[in-house]
């Protein structure tokens, strides 16, 4: 998550990651680092919802 704020003053919106890397804890510790959006993910043409415990992320297609 450090590296993905290496520009000061600029807060990362969202994550994008090779291979839909998502595990059982990603969606919390996205959230927990201010992300609202994930586009890893495989499987629906429209964005979901993901919950976790601490709040929700957006779900957007990756292709």
């Amino acid at each position: 998550m450090m590296a993905s704020r290496a520009q000061p003053g600029r807060a990362q919106g969202g994550r994008r990651v090779p291979l839909y890397k998502f595990s059982n804890d990603s969606a919390e510790l996205l959230i927990e680092g201010g992300f609202r959006y994930e586009a890893s993910l495989m499987g629906h043409d429209i964005p979901c919802l993901i919950n976790a415990e601490g709040g929700s992320l957006i779900g957007v297609p990756s292709r």
